[in-house]
């Protein structure tokens, strides 16, 4: 688990009464957010490179993680 991670995880501050809204850290969100496109990217480029049925369990998980159906199509 990267430092960015960690830190979102540990400090987070209440917004609201209910505790649904929290306020993080920019930069360990960015840097979260970084890590996250840099590893759907190298799994891009591996699905690529194995466009075999075997890899279709991956193509699955990353469209329900990307939200994204149209990614199938670009893998």
């Amino acid at each position: 688990m990267s430092a960015g991670t960690k830190n979102l995880m540990a400090n987070q501050r209440q917004l609201d009464m209910d505790g649904c809204e929290v306020g993080v850290s920019r930069q360990a969100l960015e840097e979260t957010l970084s890590e996250h496109t840099a590893m759907v990217e190298a799994l891009h480029i591996i699905l690529t490179q194995h466009p075999g049925p075997e890899w279709a369990w991956v193509r699955t998980i990353l469209n329900r993680a990307d939200g994204n159906p149209s990614l199938v199509g670009r893998v």
